[in-house]
């Protein structure tokens, strides 16, 4: 919304960088990634990209209140062999807007 644009407002993440090792193809890797509001405005996540179709993120969509937090599960599904980076940006209200999350590991 034209709302979510203007007003900015901050984020943590407890996580930027995942490390999923090696693991096997049939293996689907699952990690959450905690977003908190911490600024003064409520957080609009208005958009999550990956960088390929075997990297989904599911997140709940309402509007994050100041000092509340909402939760990213990143699923990951290999669709060759070898050592992979796959990047996630997070599209939101604040100055560092996308934020980039990214994920690694071997797939064997």
């Amino acid at each position: 919304t034209a709302e979510s644009r203007k007003r900015m407002t901050t984020l943590t993440a407890d996580k930027q960088y995942i490390d999923w090792g090696s693991f096997r193809q049939a293996e689907i890797q699952e990690e959450k990634v905690i977003l908190t509001n911490t600024g003064t405005d409520t957080l609009y996540i208005n958009a999550i990209e990956s960088s390929c179709e075997c990297t989904t993120v599911q997140w709940a969509d309402p509007p994050v209140p100041p000092g509340e937090c909402t939760t990213l599960i990143i699923h990951f599904r290999a669709e060759e062999k070898g050592e992979f980076e796959r990047f996630i940006h997070v599209h939101c209200n604040v100055p560092e807007s996308p934020i980039e999350i990214s994920v690694k590991g071997k797939v064997q």
